[in-house]
């Protein structure tokens, strides 16, 4: 009775994140569309879509080995293992766009992202890490902390969206500055939970152990990895296909919508 009770009070822990989450963005949207232009929504969708394609593959779904293991001193050694797979990824991000990939992106629909390619490694490597520790989380049964920290997410993010466009911050460069920093606070605050519950664990990370859980593991990277790209770039991809052929005004109309 009281493991099912348990349950039950972790569900409503979750499940009442998402709703409030949802609700809020529901409320948020018509003071939103308000204060941005179609073309500056655009813009922050095309952003927001391509990031969300990579950032789905930044730890190449080893994340969700975390949750497998009884040992926890496996389950550590997954998350580091993890860690480092997206260090790598946005690491390897990192040297395309100084080898100058902007070049790609020049003269096409999609040059508006030019200024924002940067910043785009970091903002992957910390979607890694937090989806990363939201594993870790969930495997303790934190879930509790987990919810506190997705209304927390929904809220800032709303508040910092609108009160910048009454600010007169009413462009899709700030949009995309308020994702990036929302979300390395959130990677923040994470770490500082993290390091406060879990330290005593971090001991047991070994190279080797590593590398004996990648191989344990491998059909995560190998297979999930294209299933998870397939289904996030079949949600995603449609800005992106909307911007080849129309303007921004046309791509924040649908962002719009999707919201």
């Amino acid at each position: 009775m009281a493991k099912q009770s348990s349950f039950i009070q972790n569900v409503f822990k979750l499940s009442s994140a998402s709703i409030f989450a949802q609700s809020l963005g529901i409320l948020a949207a018509p003071i939103f569309a308000r204060l941005f232009s179609p073309e500056q929504v655009g813009i922050f969708a095309l952003f927001s879509s391509f990031t969300a394609i990579l950032a789905a593959i930044s730890t190449f779904r080893l994340d969700q080995a975390i949750m497998l293991p009884e040992d926890n001193k496996e389950a550590v050694n997954i998350l580091a293992a993890s860690l480092l797979l997206a260090f790598y990824f946005s690491t390897f991000l990192s040297i395309f766009t100084v080898a100058g990939i902007e070049s790609f992106f020049e003269d096409t629909k999609y040059e508006t992202l030019i200024e924002y390619l940067w910043v785009i490694p970091i903002l992957i490597f910390f979607r890694g890490l937090n989806n990363t520790l939201n594993n870790w989380f969930n495997r303790f049964k934190f879930f509790g902390f987990n919810a506190i920290i997705r209304v927390l997410n929904s809220l800032s993010t709303r508040v910092g969206n609108i009160g910048g466009g009454f600010l007169g911050y009413q462009t899709g460069s700030y949009l995309i500055w308020v994702t990036v920093l929302i979300s390395i606070g959130e990677g923040a605050i994470k770490l500082i939970y993290f390091f406060h519950k879990s330290l005593s664990s971090l001991g047991a990370i070994s190279i080797k152990e590593i590398c004996r859980l990648l191989k344990r593991y491998k059909k995560f990277p190998i297979i999930d990895t294209w299933s998870i790209l397939l289904n996030v770039s079949s949600i995603q991809v449609a800005p992106l296909l909307i911007a080849l052929f129309f303007s921004s005004s046309e791509v924040g109309y649908y962002a719009r919508g999707m919201r």
